[in-house]
């Protein structure tokens, strides 16, 4: 893959050659250096892909079709073969906020998971590593939950045995423990879905609508939906 990226005008672009190891899922750099390229600013990828090529549901067509709506502030043209050339303009001159990572959440957590993080931590004791580890689990929480789990605070991760490690899971459901925080205020959910969809669909109606954060196997996620009705279209979009 060959990423060429420019971050101004008065900035070099650079040309990036990558491969992923798809074992860790981290990108391997083969190649970084300066590029002469036209373009103020921007983002280009270039891959070759061996596949083939059909309209329809789960087609490259549909899904750019939903990454401009969840990208309001993207430029994208894409030329499809023996087709006409397909622009989604940019909507939006605000970039989203951006994206901030989340340590795991206690609830639903798995035991092997659990584990496997226990015998990888740098923390001292089972206590300092919950506290660090997980998200919304505060020093008292820990102790809470050590306490339920009859696990010693002072245990290092790596001797906490499965039993233990157990024990400790069941008792993340018998504290109450805040939701993990929202990315976006449900405000903004709004005000942007709201924007999109309008641009976006000939509609009589808009409107749009974020849940609270919630947690699926310890990973925390929040669902976004917006609707398009009337005018003689519907558009559902999630996110």
């Amino acid at each position: 893959m060959k990423i060429t990226s420019r971050t101004g005008a008065k900035m070099k672009a650079h040309l990036y050659e990558l491969q992923i190891d798809t074992k860790k899922n981290q990108p391997i750099v083969l190649d970084d250096g300066p590029v002469e390229w036209e373009r103020p600013h921007g983002t280009r990828i270039d891959m070759e892909l061996e596949a083939v090529y059909q309209k329809g549901k789960r087609s490259v067509d549909q899904y750019l079709h939903q990454v401009a709506l969840a990208n309001p502030h993207a430029d994208i043209r894409f030329i499809a073969p023996k087709s006409d050339p397909v622009r989604y303009t940019r909507l939006s001159q605000e970039l989203p906020p951006p994206a901030k990572s989340i340590r795991p959440h206690p609830y639903g957590v798995e035991l092997g998971v659990l584990i496997e993080m226990m015998q990888a931590s740098p923390a001292r004791n089972v206590a300092s590593f919950l506290s660090n580890e997980f998200s919304r689990m505060s020093a008292k929480i820990s102790e809470e939950v050590l306490a339920i789990a009859k696990v010693p605070a002072n245990t290092k991760p790596a001797k906490v045995t499965r039993d233990q490690a157990e024990a400790v899971i069941k008792a993340f459901s018998q504290v109450k423990i805040m939701r993990p925080p929202p990315m976006y205020s449900p405000s903004w959910v709004k005000s942007c879905w709201s924007r999109v969809c309008s641009a976006r669909f000939k509609a009589d109606f808009y409107t749009a609508v974020s849940r609270p954060p919630t947690v699926y196997r310890g990973n925390p996620f929040q669902v976004e939906v917006a609707l398009a009705y009337g005018g003689g279209e519907m558009a559902v979009t999630r996110s």
